[in-house]
């Protein structure tokens, strides 16, 4: 598999009083261009859908062969309406509503991760990159 991706996020507020000026800014934009990615999408209630990340998703790559991840260290999350939840208890969840896109530093491939809607049914996007 040979990529070439960004994770990017920028905030950035101007906070006006008269003449005085305050720049508010947290950004980070990465660029990769080795690991392994995937793609997932998909729908979550209350219920949950599991997402299975180890020992071998079921996310295919250009070649269509399966991507098998040792770690993913970078997820970015979407999820449609009131919104839902990516992650586990004992790792704290990624949140997202309005299709709004969440970034962090993941996990361990180890184990799977679960989508869990905060009220109706929402479709969710998911970008997990690792090695």
């Amino acid at each position: 598999m040979s990529i070439d991706g960004t994770f990017g996020i920028s905030a950035v507020f101007h906070d006006r009083s008269g003449e005085r000026i305050k720049v508010l800014q947290l950004a980070d934009h990465r660029q990769y261009t080795s690991g392994k990615v995937a793609f997932v999408t998909g729908t979550a209630n209350t219920s949950g859908t599991e997402i299975i990340v180890f020992p071998q998703s079921s996310y295919r790559d250009a070649s269509g062969n399966f991507v098998t991840f040792e770690s993913v260290t970078r997820v970015a999350f979407a999820a449609s309406g009131n919104g839902a939840k990516f992650g586990r208890d004992d790792e704290g969840w990624l949140v997202s509503k309005n299709n709004e896109v969440s970034v962090a530093s993941l996990f361990q491939a180890d184990e799977s991760r679960s989508v869990f809607a905060l009220g109706d049914t929402v479709s969710f996007q998911l970008i997990l990159f690792g090695s």
